[in-house]
């Protein structure tokens, strides 16, 4: 354990997400051989949440020596498969590990002989596979699959929303138009959003009015932050002194109303970019211009690294409502050591922090519970944060495989499941 946190805090690993969540710990040190005692820098109350998810899970420590690439491709961890064989682009084998410890309080060994982990980027073609029986299990399954299979007795759907952060648009407060709240509240007032969600995602996702995900029971929203009202963002706009060109747009000072938004193609499936379009539509009703880049996933990195962008879409997994300290406690506008920041809103707010801080240290759920609410007004009121829907996480998969449960984080665990023949 302790190399593992080593190697997670260690700079050359360009961890982020797994940096970010063990944060507090100064120091890991073997007190025996099946102890390890944490010296902390702050109380921490997440941190158990922190350890219960898989970008934290332990290695073998003498394989965390090889060269990084080495072990990525051939990890040896403590589950119940281990990996035999990768194919760049094609597949992933992986075997029972037969050395494997089931769970604490479980007796449950692997059932299955081994697992293949195929890539399919085309959702038609990943569809087409699960319906012919050439693969068992699909992820990210897209709405009219879903809605197609929920008619079929021989297609299951494992519907599993993930912890954390909402699916939700960022506007960058640190730089540019939306430096100016009014701007910003003008900005979500002009966003129409639900008949998008209906039409495009056919019933399977649910408007979301939350900064967290619908199943963190410290969830908040307030739906009256985020009614459409184009004629309240035109008088907002007015007010602001951005006047509509010939072109429709608004300008001021000799600037137009312009917004950057990059789109990662590997995170944003088609139904959500078709939204983004219709989002782009209803602001341009008020004059705001919103430019749509569609880029592969390390040209998006790239995008927010330089801070190019006014508003993003960056979904965000972690146990726990302590998410919103990653995501909007003022030190996390400062790049990790992989150079990814979470704190995207740039919203810089001392008494939020504060907030964050308090509900970080304190053991006392009642008392957490109400600093996390007061924080997540906060930051719905800062207008810098529009939520749109729950991080979709479906996963089809045929009838006859059994046995499939969930991680912390809502992925498939197949270390329970079986086929019927």
């Amino acid at each position: 354990m302790v190399a593992n946190i080593e190697h997670v805090q260690d700079p050359a690993t360009a961890s982020s997400t797994g940096y970010l969540a063990l944060q507090s710990i100064e120091k890991a040190t073997a007190t025996d051989d099946h102890t390890v005692t944490l010296s902390l820098s702050r109380p921490d109350a997440a941190l158990l949440e922190s350890f219960s998810q898989p970008w934290v899970g332990m290695e073998s420590p003498k394989a965390l020596q090889r060269k990084q690439a080495t072990n990525c491709e051939s990890p040896v961890g403590t589950g119940p498969f281990a990996v035999t064989g990768w194919k760049h682009g094609d597949r992933v084998t992986l075997e029972r590990n037969t050395a494997y410890t089931p769970l604490a309080g479980s007796s449950t060994e692997p059932r299955l002989d081994g697992l293949t982990w195929r890539f399919l980027p085309d959702s038609t073609s990943r569809y087409a596979a699960l319906q012919s029986g050439q693969v068992d299990v699909i992820d990210n399954a897209q709405p009219d699959q879903l809605k197609a299979a929920s008619a079929k007795g021989s297609i299951r759907d494992l519907d599993a929303p993930r912890p954390g952060a909402s699916n939700r648009l960022e506007l960058n407060s640190g730089h540019g138009v939306f430096r100016d709240e009014s701007v910003r509240e003008a900005f979500i007032a002009a966003a129409e959003i639900d008949p998008g969600l209906r039409s495009l995602f056919l019933g399977t996702a649910k408007r979301s009015y939350s900064v967290l995900s619908s199943v963190e029971p410290t969830s908040y929203s307030d739906e009256s932050l985020f009614a459409y009202d184009p004629a309240e963002a035109k008088r907002l706009l007015d007010e602001a002194g951005w006047k509509t060109n010939s072109d429709g747009v608004r300008e001021k000072d000799g600037k137009t109303l312009t917004v950057t938004f990059p789109v990662s193609t590997n995170q944003s499936v088609p139904a959500e970019r078709s939204l983004f379009q219709q989002i782009q539509a209803s602001e341009a009703e008020v004059g705001i211009e919103v430019r749509l880049q569609e880029l592969d996933l390390s040209s998006w990195y790239a995008a927010l690294a330089e801070n190019q962008y006014d508003v993003v879409s960056a979904p965000y997994t972690k146990v726990g409502p302590d998410v919103l300290r990653i995501l909007y406690d003022s030190a996390s506008i400062t790049p990790a050591p992989s150079g990814y920041f979470a704190n995207l809103a740039q919203l810089d707010d001392p008494a939020l922090d504060e907030l964050l801080e308090k509900a970080s240290q304190t053991s006392d759920a009642n008392e957490r519970a109400e600093l996390v609410e007061q924080a997540q007004r906060t930051i719905l009121e800062s207008r810098t944060v529009l939520p749109l829907y729950d991080q979709q996480n479906h996963f089809l998969y045929r009838s006859a495989v059994h046995g499939i449960s969930t991680t912390s984080v809502s992925t498939p665990w197949f270390g329970t499941a079986w086929i019927a023949r």
